[in-house]
């Protein structure tokens, strides 16, 4: 009597383990020092790769096992954000941010300074060549140099 058909766990388990023995006797006569082949690189796969109704190393059932498992691990994956310790997050919650960087109170502080004084240094700019004309009560401009028809 034929044998009971395999799970696919049961069969994926099976495929799985025959080709990890079989990359590993490849890697034994090779000598140890030679890296992990893939399956379709062993000599052993080389005659049957994508031949009698295959695709690839295997046969259209493990490769239905192989594709299920697949879809059942995208199936569960997970996207949504889970704080593990909420701690860390308080404290976080806590520091000072600039532009979603934590920063010390201190470069703060010089940050403010240095803008401080680009402020005044733009104040101080009598440069005629550059166009700028400084008339009081008012912000300087530059002037127009070409107008549009």
């Amino acid at each position: 009597p034929p044998a009971p058909p395999l799970s696919d766990a049961e069969l994926l388990r099976l495929t799985r383990s025959r080709i990890l023995e079989d990359a590993d006797e490849e890697r034994t006569l090779a000598g140890s020092s030679s890296p992990l082949l893939l399956p379709h690189a062993l000599a052993k796969y080389a005659r049957v790769y994508n031949r009698d109704g295959r695709v690839g190393i295997y046969t259209p059932a493990e490769r239905a096992a192989v594709l299920l498992r697949f879809r059942h691990k995208r199936a569960r994956r997970v996207w949504n954000k889970r704080i593990r310790y909420g701690c860390r997050k308080s404290l976080a919650d806590r520091r000072l941010r600039v532009k979603g960087r934590f920063v010390k109170r201190s470069a703060v502080a010089e940050a403010a300074e240095g803008e401080r004084r680009e402020e005044e240094e733009e104040k101080k700019v009598e440069d005629e060549e550059a166009g700028y004309e400084i008339k009081e009560g008012q912000p300087f401009r530059r002037t127009r140099r070409h107008t549009i028809a």
